[in-house]
């Protein structure tokens, strides 16, 4: 009401309200990645003009005159291995007096996602020196232990697969098995345990003796008593 009736007043007197007030609004502009680290070499723009870029701890201060209210929108050109986000649009407000006094500064937030999230698999295999392959490449190989640690850069919401290579080491199966994992937009932790078992040696055929038979005997000689063609009869 007193500002009508003093804008009524200017009006009855032939003078025009003076403008709205212009303020030197700051701004501080922190860019971090998806995971929260900081992303330098982010160029922010405003529009018709580039505002700054982002130094190593990600932020960026700049000031900004206007009146109280005015609305600004941002643009963000991210570094190689980031996807640029969508347009920021800002409010600028002037702080309290007792804001002022503390320091206090608008603060917008920005992220720059990763192109590429980081998949990390603990390979559980059980025997050692098995080569671990990822697209026909090998990755590393299984430790004493049979335990191995793989980690890739893919991009977001990617599947890919892993698979161990057992063709030196005989008789175990299954024979090159293989896993496969879906990212999310996050970094992912996966766990890769074919439960691979070393079948035992097939029993060879026991060989048969052939049967030694003793050779025949020898025919024994036959003892006939003196006179046994003559019969009992005796002499004739």
């Amino acid at each position: 009401m007193r500002a009508l009736a003093l804008a009524s007043a200017l009006a009855l007197l032939g003078c025009e309200p003076p403008p709205p007030p212009v303020f030197n609004h700051e701004v501080l502009f922190e860019v971090t990645s998806d995971v929260g680290d900081p992303v330098n070499g982010v160029r922010l723009y405003r529009p018709g003009a580039e505002i700054g870029t982002t130094g190593k701890d990600g932020q960026l201060t700049a000031r900004f005159p206007a009146r109280d209210g005015a609305q600004l929108t941002v643009s963000a050109r991210c570094p190689e291995g980031h996807v640029d986000p969508p347009d920021t649009r800002i409010v600028l407000r002037e702080l309290s007096a007792v804001a002022a006094l503390a320091g206090g500064r608008r603060r917008v937030l920005i992220q720059c996602r990763r192109t590429r999230v980081v998949a990390a698999v603990v390979v559980r295999a059980g025997f050692a020196d098995l080569p671990i392959m990822y697209e026909g490449e090998e990755l590393t190989r299984t430790g004493p232990t049979g335990v191995a640690h793989v980690s890739a850069a893919v991009p977001p919401h990617e599947t890919f697969s892993l698979s161990l290579d057992t063709s030196s080491i005989e008789r175990l199966r299954p024979v090159d098995p293989t896993a496969t994992f879906t990212m999310s937009a996050e970094d992912g932790f996966f766990v890769f345990d074919p439960a691979l078992e070393r079948l035992p040696e097939p029993r060879k055929p026991r060989k048969r003796r052939p049967k030694v038979r003793p050779p025949p005997e020898a025919p024994r000689p036959m003892l006939v008593p003196p006179n046994a063609h003559l019969g009992k009869g005796g002499r004739r």
